[in-house]
């Protein structure tokens, strides 16, 4: 493959990457990935739905300005990860791939006052909840995933770590779709380790598809 882009999309917080995003992504740009953040706000009040949207456009005017040879990189962390999959599901192009981070792909089975719960992920009933992260993995389980076939998960991969005390492990994976445990524990910890990984992921896992 010779033209590489990813459409980074992060975790919870506010429109600014943190200083590890941006030295990773840095790195991806050291390995001849044109890394490209995406505008996401997960505590302001946008509907999902528009968010979704927007994403969607970023990711189609992206993949205009390529040539056809070229490959886009959706590319989550955390409550990104259901995110990038939601979007990819929206757009149908061969250049595009999927990686998620420690995403939360699952609602998972936990009860509602849990801390493992996605009510509790998501910070609902607080100052700083995420309406958006919680419709998002919930449309992911509800609407991506039972369309998802066997290209869909052919052109996707999944990076998580050994443990997660934010993140329950059991929900960062969808059957079909090729996974790899880092060996490391911790969220950002397992996040940065995949985000490492990326260049390997895109040249031994992606490399041999059209």
């Amino acid at each position: 493959m010779s033209e590489i882009k990813s459409l980074y999309l992060h975790g919870l917080g506010r429109a600014e990457l943190r200083r590890g995003e941006r030295v990773l992504l840095a790195h991806h740009r050291r390995s001849g990935i044109d890394a490209i953040p995406g505008q996401i706000d997960w505590a302001s009040p946008e509907k999902f739905v528009d968010l979704l949207d927007r994403t969607t456009y970023h990711a189609l005017s992206i993949l205009d300005g390529m040539s056809p040879e070229g490959t886009l990189i959706i590319e989550g962390s955390s409550a990104g990860g259901s995110l990038a999959f939601n979007v990819a599901h929206q757009i149908e192009d061969e250049r595009l791939r999927v990686i998620s981070h420690s995403g939360r792909l699952a609602v998972g089975d936990y009860e509602e006052g849990s801390y493992r719960s996605l009510e509790h992920c998501a910070r609902l009933g607080t100052d700083e909840e995420s309406q958006s992260y919680f419709d998002s993995v919930t449309y992911l389980e509800l609407i991506t995933k039972p369309k998802m076939d066997q290209n869909d998960m052919d052109r996707s991969f999944i990076t998580m770590p050994l443990g997660d005390m934010r993140v329950p492990t059991s929900t960062m994976s969808i059957n079909g779709i090729k996974t790899a445990i880092m060996p490391i524990v911790g969220h950002s910890p397992g996040i940065g380790l995949g985000m490492l990984w990326t260049p390997k992921i895109i040249e031994k896992d992606f490399g041999n598809l059209g």
